[in-house]
């Protein structure tokens, strides 16, 4: 049988909300136990165990607030109290989380830690920073991702649909701003020739259609980027007719 326990003190009257499978009185003594442990320094003591250890132990009065004979409700009724009781909030109570295992921290929680980092430099060393990857595992992390992607592709849920946009957008992250090498570029050319591109190719009326409205709703082209747009292609058809 597990409880749901609130532990008062006696002077101010903030509470603390807890759950227990053992019985209240073992999981009184635990608290009291971690309170008085002298190896744990004050400043990783929690807040209810320094209130314990200040105020001392015969100023808390502990009831029980709920039985159950299910054990797997004992995270759900944890959340209610807490919640309930406003056990989170600082001038009533003493706990930190919003209850249930790995609860969440509470948002005042939140919003200390948050300030109490904020300028504050980086301490945790960044494991991959500086980190230069061979050629091999290069080849290896790309091929695992063409087979994801192959694997996408070869479900038949997925014909004719394009890559989740999470996906595409993480792959333009990875590739942005990213020089590609001459071997790389002289690859892509050798792939491409003798290819028709999009020759021949339809889209389906859905496409049409997106296609239509996405164009409806740009602004029109400013003279400097036609202008700009001119200049490039003419650049780029230079370069194709210039002997190699």
């Amino acid at each position: 049988m597990g409880v749901i326990y609130r532990a008062t003190n006696l002077e101010s009257g903030k509470i603390y909300i807890g759950k227990t499978k053992e019985g209240l009185e073992h999981r009184r003594k635990g608290h009291e136990k971690e309170a008085l442990n002298p190896k744990t320094p004050m400043s990783k003591k929690s807040p209810f165990h320094k209130a314990l250890l200040s105020c001392g132990l015969d100023q808390f009065s502990w009831d029980v607030l709920h039985e159950v004979r299910d054990n797997s409700e004992l995270n759900n009724l944890e959340k209610f109290y807490i919640k309930e009781l406003k056990a989170t909030e600082r001038e009533i109570g003493y706990n930190l989380m919003k209850g249930g295992d790995g609860g969440s921290p509470a948002q005042e929680t939140r919003d200390k830690i948050s300030a109490t980092l904020k300028g504050k430099p980086r301490t945790t060393p960044i494991w991959n920073k500086g980190l230069t990857l061979n050629d091999d595992y290069k080849r290896k992390i790309s091929e695992a991702s063409q087979k994801q992607s192959d694997l996408w592709r070869a479900d038949p849920q997925n014909e004719g649909k394009a890559l989740p946009k999470e996906a595409c957008e993480k792959i333009s992250i990875a590739l942005k701003g990213r020089p590609f090498s001459a071997e790389h570029i002289q690859h892509l050319s050798e792939s491409h020739k003798g290819k028709p591109g999009n020759k021949g190719f339809k889209h389906s009326e859905e496409v049409r259609k997106r296609m239509s409205e996405s164009a409806k709703k740009r602004p029109p082209r400013s003279r400097e980027s036609i202008e700009k747009g001119i200049e490039t292609s003419r650049r780029n058809r230079e370069s194709k007719n210039k002997p190699r």
